[in-house]
């Protein structure tokens, strides 16, 4: 039996699925009704059809992790004899891995403070030719010097770092991708829940902000401090642009400062995002969902919103 307490369980549900490949990628909803309604309207007007903004996107994810991979390689030719291991050296899928990027971050950090013997490296790597460039670096009183001075003298110094550079590149490839309607340069739809469904909160999937105007909430952030100049627009329209986050999702609350800002203007104060759904399993299969971005604006297909 469908009971009420069944009912008020259940979340409402939408997909996005990626033509050519079957890919997709299923959220929770957050705004029912505008879901529903946006959804519909795209349908109706065979509009439901999303690619990347940025076409080249896939290919400099791409070249991000080819540059993370040639960095690491570069690295390992050295490395070994500093800290007496080598960086992994994994497929390139796994650089979309968050554990590996960590892992690689973490060694990168930990490793400048480990101490280096210079006695027992000589000892170690005999007749090595940079063994003994350290030996020669160093006055015979420091005999333990940190490994992160070490790469310093011996000038890897800015390709060693390069490894955090790349590292985060990657990750923050996907902590905002943004579609549009596909063959359309501008989508324009009025919005008739105004003002509901607003908050600061962080979310998987939401409507990207490309709305003529400011937020009330950039408003206040830009010191409009007198709401002088009228080009406030918090969501008027419902656009053809969305965006996808894989970060995890975060209840953020409106700052007090704001708040006491708003009322002394006589307004409520109105969320900055328009927050559309959430990945229910993102924690547990980030890596998989960074792979299906990833392959399929490679390849360039698009995706439609679907209601489950």
């Amino acid at each position: 039996m469908y009971s009420i307490w069944t009912q008020s369980l259940y979340k409402m549900k939408f997909s996005l699925v990626f033509k050519n490949s079957g890919d997709s990628i299923t959220f929770e909803s957050l705004n029912d009704s505008i879901v529903e309604f946006y959804v519909d309207y795209l349908n109706t007007h065979d509009l439901n059809e999303f690619e990347s903004v940025n076409p080249q996107c896939g290919n400099t994810i791409s070249q991000k992790i080819s540059t993370l991979h040639e960095n690491i390689q570069e690295v390992n030719k050295w490395i070994e004899i500093l800290i007496d291991k080598k960086f992994e050296s994994v497929s390139e899928h796994d650089y979309l891995n968050q554990d590996i990027l960590n892992a690689y971050h973490a060694d990168w950090v930990k490793s400048q403070s480990h101490p280096y013997d210079i006695d027992n490296k000589r000892i170690k790597y005999n007749n090595s030719a940079l063994v003994e460039q350290v030996h020669d670096s160093y006055p015979d009183e420091i005999r333990f010097p940190p490994v992160g001075d070490v790469i310093n003298k011996l000038n890897y110094k800015e390709i060693y770092d390069k490894i955090n550079i790349n590292v985060h590149n990657i990750e923050r490839s996907f902590d905002s991708v943004k579609y549009k309607v596909r063959n359309q340069d501008w989508v324009e739809i009025k919005n008739p829940f105004l003002q509901q469904g607003l908050s600061h909160n962080i979310a998987n999937f939401k409507m990207s902000f490309n709305h003529l105007g400011r937020t009330l909430y950039d408003k206040f952030t830009k010191q409009d401090n007198r709401l002088q100049y009228h080009d406030e627009n918090t969501y008027s329209e419902l656009l053809g642009f969305v965006e996808l986050q894989l970060v995890p999702s975060e209840t953020v609350e409106m700052s007090a400062e704001y708040k006491s800002w708003c009322k002394m203007h006589g307004r409520d104060p109105l969320g900055e995002h328009l927050n559309l759904g959430n990945i229910p399993d993102l924690d547990k299969r980030l890596t998989d969902y960074r792979i299906v971005v990833y392959r399929n604006l490679l390849k360039d297909n698009s995706f439609s919103i679907q209601l489950n």
